[in-house]
């Protein structure tokens, strides 16, 4: 690794743990953008028109765990009309739950890694 041009020798014990303590900060940020998620979809979020109630959506949000050992987090839904309701159909208003979400958990998330590295 090198930074500033200055060589640093970090042994594979060190970087381990990095890693774990890395990893567990993704699943926190991803517990935490979860919960987000599913605060905004809490009480009458979707329209008939789309089939469901919002209790089916909130259920549905999920915390992939595959990603974090990629280094991401991701919050997912496998209800095909999740777009709909976030983003709008030719007659349905968009009610957005994911972006809300994001933008309000960033601070949180933030907080978590600030002392991590």
């Amino acid at each position: 690794m090198i930074i500033n041009n200055t060589k640093f020798v970090m042994n594979k014990r060190v970087m381990n743990k990095l890693m774990r303590n890395v990893e567990k900060k993704l699943d926190l940020a991803g517990n935490v953008l979860t919960a987000e998620v599913k605060k905004n979809l809490s009480g009458p979020q979707t329209s008939k028109k789309l089939g469901k109630v919002s209790g089916d959506l909130q259920e549905s949000i999920k915390q992939n765990n595959n990603e974090i050992k990629k280094g991401r987090v991701k919050v997912e839904t496998d209800l095909d009309y999740a777009p709909a309701g976030e983003f709008g159909s030719l007659n349905t208003p968009a009610r957005p739950f994911m972006r809300p979400a994001i933008k309000t958990a960033k601070s949180k998330i933030m907080k978590l890694f600030k002392n991590t590295i």
